[in-house]
């Protein structure tokens, strides 16, 4: 039954968050760097989660933004909803990765090898492709808004639905590409080296909302759109805030009391900190009875001790014409 559900987006996100997480990560990002990311499947092995993906390369909702991954090699890894926004990845290599949603806002990715991969709906906003290669790559509603592409090759990638509104595409080769009912600049594709083999039904110009609309993309793009709200919650409790004073606290220093004593309540409270009410209004007694309050206060006067313990107060005179209060029990 446990194989059967699959760990939500946020749980997936979280566990990184965690000190093994982080732990495991640090040494992929190392394995990475310096060995090809031959050892991350061992790396991993018995994390949580990790047994969804058969092949154990398991890094699904990462996060890894403003990382040096220059050269680094994450081939033939589930990098779905993956963020590596800024992050700087000259010539890195993600042939055959998934990377279905991932972000890679701002990253710089000149020269870098991503043949095969699955980058569906992945966001390339604002990201430096020059030169890199994605052939035969699957690019379905992905969004390279503001992005440098220039002399990139998307040889015979899946295109459709890709947004290159305000992209540079100075010498980019599209040749037998899928190019079906993408958004470009209204002149972008006279710059190409080679244009797609596949253009109908291209729009130009259009806003990002509008243009997901009319191709029937769904709201959540990528990383960058989508929230986690467990791992920003773990986020906010993990970074370190100045003491804030206590609310419950009198500037003399005593105790505040807030809310209403609950019924039954009055012989367990300290003795100071029982409430009390206004001049003439019922206050609540042991045993649930109810008499007067003092409708005016004990004038101290020199010398005078105070009342003794145990010392009931005397209730005031009734007015004229109106029956004393009594105690139960008390004779009238």
């Amino acid at each position: 039954m446990q194989d059967e559900v699959r760990a939500s987006l946020d749980d997936l996100a979280i566990r990184w968050e965690t000190p093994k997480g982080r732990e495991l990560k640090a040494k992929v990002i190392e394995d990475a760097r310096r060995n090809r990311g031959e050892r991350i499947g061992e790396i991993l092995s018995g994390f949580l989660y990790v047994a969804e993906v058969s092949s154990g390369r398991d890094l699904r909702c990462v996060t890894l933004d403003g990382e040096d991954l220059s050269e680094a090699v994450f081939g033939k890894i589930d990098l779905s909803w993956a963020s590596f926004g800024g992050c700087a990845m000259q010539r890195s290599d993600l042939r055959h990765a998934t990377l279905k949603r991932a972000n890679f806002c701002e990253a710089d990715l000149s020269l870098a090898r991503l043949e095969h991969a699955d980058c569906q709906r992945a966001d390339f906003s604002r990201a430096k492709l020059d030169g890199a290669h994605f052939r035969e790559a699957r690019l379905t509603g992905a969004v390279f808004e503001g992005a440098d592409v220039s002399r990139a090759s998307f040889e015979s990638a899946n295109m459709s639905k890709t947004n290159f509104r305000g992209a540079k595409l100075e010498q980019t080769n599209f040749f037998n590409a899928d190019c079906n009912n993408s958004n470009f600049d209204g002149t972008g594709l006279d710059r190409v080296a080679a244009r797609p083999a596949k253009a109908w039904g291209l729009r130009y110009d259009m806003e990002r909302e509008e243009f997901e609309k009319q191709v029937g993309l769904n709201a959540i793009t990528s990383r960058t759109t989508k929230r986690f709200k467990g791992l920003d919650a773990l986020l906010k409790l993990q970074t370190p805030s100045a003491p804030a004073a206590d609310a419950g606290k009198k500037d003399d220093g005593e105790d505040l009391v807030f809310g209403a004593v609950p019924r039954g309540m009055g012989k367990i409270m300290p003795e100071g900190q029982r409430p009390t009410a206004a001049m003439g209004e019922p206050v609540a007694q042991e045993g649930g009875t109810a008499a007067w309050a003092r409708s005016t206060r004990r004038m101290e006067t020199p010398g005078a001790g105070p009342d003794p313990e145990g010392q009931a107060a005397p209730a005031p005179e009734a007015p004229r014409g109106q029956e004393r209060p009594t105690t139960r029990g008390a004779p009238p």
